[in-house]
C-alpha cells in the first residue's frame, strides 16, 4: 500500500513538472515574432552594416584585400537594396580601379548605375543621389582608363546631364 501511495504522489509532481514546462516554454509563432523583432530593427541592421563597411575599409587600407572584399559582400548580400549596400558596390568598384582590374571595377559601377537610375515620379534620396552620381563618373572613368573612350563619352554625357553642378560633372568635363 506504501509503494502505490508513494508512486502515485511521484506521479503526480512529474505530471505538475512537465505542466510547468510546457507552460513555460515559448510556442513556437511566439519565439519567431520575437526574434523576428530583433532582426528585423532597422536601427539594429544599419548599425551592423555600417560597422561592417567600416570594418571592411580599414581591412582595405591594412591591404588585407581578400578579407576586406568578402566583407563588403557580405555587406551587399546581408542588405539588398539599402543605401548600405550600394556603398559596399561603390567601395568595390573603387578598389578594383586601384588595382587596374577595370572590368570588375565598371561590373559594380554599370550595376549601379541601372538600380539608381531614376524613375520617372520617384525621387531619389540624397544619399542614393550622391551614389549614382559617383557610380555615374566612376563606369565612366574605368571605361576612360579601359581605353574604351567612346563607351566612356555617353556616361559623362549623362553625367553632366543630371548632375551639372556637381564635382562629379566637372571632372566629366575634363575627362
Amino acid at each position: 500500500m506504501q509503494t502505490t501511495h508513494s508512486f502515485t504522489h511521484f506521479r503526480s509532481i512529474i505530471g505538475c513538472l512537465l505542466a510547468c514546462l510546457i507552460m513555460a516554454a515559448p510556442l513556437p509563432a511566439q519565439e519567431s515574432s520575437e526574434t523576428g523583432r530583433t532582426r528585423t530593427d532597422p536601427s539594429q541592421v544599419n548599425r551592423q552594416a555600417k560597422h561592417l563597411l567600416d570594418k571592411a575599409l580599414e581591412l582595405i587600407d591594412y591591404k588585407q584585400y581578400e578579407r576586406g572584399l568578402a566583407m563588403l559582400n557580405t555587406v551587399v548580400r546581408d542588405n539588398p537594396g539599402t543605401t548600405i549596400a550600394y556603398q559596399a558596390h561603390v567601395e568595390m568598384g573603387k578598389h578594383y580601379l586601384d588595382k587596374r582590374k577595370n572590368k570588375d571595377a565598371l561590373d559594380h559601377f554599370l550595376l549601379l548605375t541601372r538600380v539608381l537610375a531614376p524613375k520617372p515620379g520617384e525621387p531619389l534620396t540624397k544619399e542614393n543621389e550622391a551614389i549614382y552620381h559617383e557610380s555615374l563618373f566612376q563606369a565612366g572613368y574605368a571605361q576612360y582608363q579601359s581605353g574604351q573612350y567612346a563607351a566612356c563619352f555617353p556616361l559623362f554625357r549623362r553625367l553632366t546631364e543630371v548632375a551639372s553642378r556637381t564635382k562629379w560633372a566637372n571632372m566629366a568635363y575634363f575627362y
